[in-house]
C-alpha cells in the first residue's frame, strides 16, 4: 500500500505542488478507512482518527451542506467507535436546545422518549433513511447497558413540541414556584410577545405584522432579566438550571428572529451561532460535566477559524462561528472534523421539491488531490499535521469551493469519494 501510495503521489506531483500542498505531507497524514457501515466492526483507521482526537472531550462533526447523505452514515460509525473504544457518551445534535432535553430528561420509557427526541432533531436528519441506524444504534446500547445521552443546543424552537408546549410549560414552571413577576401587569403583555416569538420560528424572515415594536422588544427582555433574578432565589434543580439557561438561550432567539434576521447572507447566523456556543458550553460544563460528548452539526458551524472565511460583501468581524467560540472558550477540548466528496451527488434539502445535483471538483482541488494518491473510497487526513500554512481550493463549508487556509479551520478531514444525497421516504 505504501509503495502504491508513494509512486501515485510522485506522479500527481505537478498538481500537488500548484496547489501548495506537498507530496510529504499527503503521504505521512492520509489514513485509508475501511468501511463506514455501522453494521459491522470494521474501524481500520478510526484508531488514527481517535489517537489525533487525543484528549479532546468535544468532538464536532460536520457536513458540508445537509444534503450530504453518505456523511450522516460515515458520522454514525464514527460515533460507533468513539463510544465503544473511547468512553463518549453524550451525542448533542444542531436541535433544539429546551425541547431536546426536557424530553430527554422525562420519565418517559426509553422506546417512546427516543421518538419524542427523534422527532424534535430536525427532520433534514431526523426524516432520513440514513439515520435509522443511528436511532437503532442508541436505543440498543441503551438498552444494553451502555448510557448514551442524547442532547440539543439550537435556540431554536421550530419542531412540534417547542410549538405545541414552550410557552404554556414556560408559565407552568413560573406558576409552580410561585415567582412575583406573575403578579407584575408587564407578564400578560410577556407572555403574548413570547407566543409570537415562538410561532415566527426564526426562519430568517422577519413578519413585519408580528414583530414587536423596540418599547415591547425592551419590556420582553426586561421581563426575562426579572425571571433570572427570581430564579436565583428557588431551591436549584435539575429544571431549573436548564430554564436559567434557556432563558439566555430565548434572550439571543429573540435578537436573532428579531434583528440579526434581517442581515445578509451568513451574518444573520451570527447571534444563532452565539447562542449555540452557550448552549454547548453549558452542557459541557454543567450538566454533562465531566462526560465526552460529539457534537452533528454543519461544517460552518464547527469551523475554528472565522477569519479564513470569506463572503462576498460580509466582514469577518460580522461573523461568529459556534466551532471558534466554544474552542477559545474551552481550549485544548474541542476537535472539529469536516468532511469533503470528490464526486458524486448532493441534495438541497430546502428546497420544497427535492432537487440532486452533480459534484464536480476542479483539478488543483484537495478533493481531486486525495482521490489521486489514495486508492480507498474513504480517507482521514491529519490537517494538524500538513506543513503548509497558506490558502488551498476545498469545499469545505458548501456544495462549492473556495480558497482558505483550511488546516487553521479544521482539525482533519474526513474523505469520501462518491457521495450521495439523503434519502427520504416522503420526498
Amino acid at each position: 500500500m505504501t509503495k502504491s501510495l508513494t509512486h501515485l503521489l510522485l506522479v500527481s506531483l505537478p498538481i500537488l505542488c500548484n496547489a501548495q500542498v506537498t507530496q510529504i505531507d499527503l503521504q505521512e497524514n492520509i489514513t485509508e478507512i475501511k468501511s463506514i457501515n455501522i453494521s459491522d466492526d470494521d474501524f481500520t483507521g478510526y484508531e488514527v482518527l481517535a489517537k489525533k482526537i487525543g484528549d479532546a472531550n468535544i468532538v464536532l462533526l460536520g457536513e458540508q451542506t445537509h444534503g450530504h447523505g453518505t456523511t450522516f452514515i460515515a458520522k454514525t460509525k464514527i460515533i460507533k467507535y468513539l463510544v465503544e473504544n473511547h468512553g463518549f457518551d453524550v451525542i448533542a445534535f444542531e436541535s433544539g436546545f429546551f425541547e431536546i432535553n426536557k424530553i430527554w430528561d422525562s420519565e418517559l420509557i426509553l422506546t417512546d422518549k427516543l421518538q419524542d427526541v427523534r422527532n424534535e432533531i430536525y427532520s433534514l436528519w431526523s426524516e432520513s433513511e440514513e439515520l435509522t441506524s443511528f436511532f437503532d444504534y442508541v436505543r440498543e446500547s441503551n438498552m444494553k447497558g451502555k448510557k448514551l445521552d442524547l442532547t440539543g443546543f439550537d435556540c431554536k424552537h421550530d419542531m412540534s413540541y417547542g410549538q405545541k408546549n414552550y410557552t404554556s410549560d414556560f408559565h407552568s414552571f413560573l406558576q409552580a414556584n410561585k415567582f412575583p413577576i406573575l403578579d407584575d401587569p408587564k407578564y400578560v403583555e410577556f407572555k403574548s410577545i413570547l407566543a409570537t416569538l415562538i410561532k415566527l420560528k426564526m426562519n430568517f424572515r422577519e413578519d413585519a405584522s408580528s414583530s414587536p415594536k423596540p418599547d415591547q422588544r425592551k419590556l420582553f427582555n426586561q421581563v426575562l432579566d426579572s425571571i433570572q433574578s427570581q430564579l436565583k432565589t428557588i431551591t436549584q434543580t435539575s429544571e431549573s438550571e436548564l430554564w436559567m439557561q434557556e432563558i439566555n438561550s430565548l434572550k439571543m432567539q429573540a435578537r436573532n428572529t428579531w434583528t440579526a434576521s434581517k442581515l445578509k447572507g451568513v451574518a444573520r447566523l451570527a447571534v444563532r451561532d452565539s447562542a449555540m456556543a452557550n448552549n454547548l458550553i453549558w452542557l459541557a460544563d454543567y450538566k454533562f460535566k465531566n462526560r465526552k460528548i460529539i457534537v452533528w452539526a454543519a461544517s460552518y458551524h464547527i469551523a475554528k477559524e472565522k477569519n479564513e472565511l470569506t463572503f462576498k460583501g460580509i466582514s469577518p468581524k460580522a461573523i461568529e462561528l459556534m466551532g471558534s467560540m466554544i474552542n477559545l472558550r474551552l481550549p485544548g477540548r474541542v476537535y472539529s472534523l469536516g468532511f469533503v466528496s470528490e464526486e458524486g451527488t448532493y441534495g438541497e434539502w430546502y428546497k420544497q421539491k427535492f432537487y440532486n445535483y452533480p459534484i464536480n471538483r476542479t483539478p488543483n482541488s484537495i478533493e481531486k488531490m486525495i482521490a489521486s494518491v489514495s486508492m480507498s473510497n474513504y480517507a482521514f487526513i491529519d490537517f494538524q499535521k500538513l506543513s503548509n500554512r497558506v490558502p488551498f481550493l476545498m469545499a469545505g463549508i458548501s456544495y462549492s469551493e473556495s480558497k482558505a487556509v483550511w488546516n487553521k479551520v479544521f482539525d482533519g478531514i474526513f474523505y469520501i469519494k462518491t457521495m450521495k444525497p439523503p434519502t427520504y421516504s416522503t420526498k
